[in-house]
């Protein structure tokens, strides 16, 4: 399940410019889904490091490629209660 929700979201994810150089960086984000797998809501896990500024392009564009990815496709509805709520790790990919 994190796989495909992971090629949904990058397939909408727009990295900041510089972002080739920070290969390293990640962004968490909590995500809720609807059974229909659409996003309630997207969370920055690390919200202390928002006032960093490349951090923050990189937080607020992984959670605009959540937001634009929604509703997700494809997640079986069967396992609704273990990706109904779920942390997923952003790491660019560069």
């Amino acid at each position: 399940v994190i796989d495909l929700i992971r090629q949904q979201v990058e397939q909408n994810w727009s990295l900041p410019a510089g972002a080739k150089d920070a290969g390293d960086m990640t962004v968490a984000l909590r995500i809720r889904l609807r059974p229909d797998g659409s996003v309630i809501d997207a969370q920055y896990v690390e919200a202390d490091r928002l006032n960093e500024g490349f951090y923050r392009a990189m937080a607020e564009s992984a959670k605009r490629a959540v937001l634009k990815a929604s509703p997700l496709q494809g997640l079986p509805t069967d396992k609704y209660d273990k990706w109904r709520d779920i942390q997923f790790t952003f790491r660019p990919p560069v």
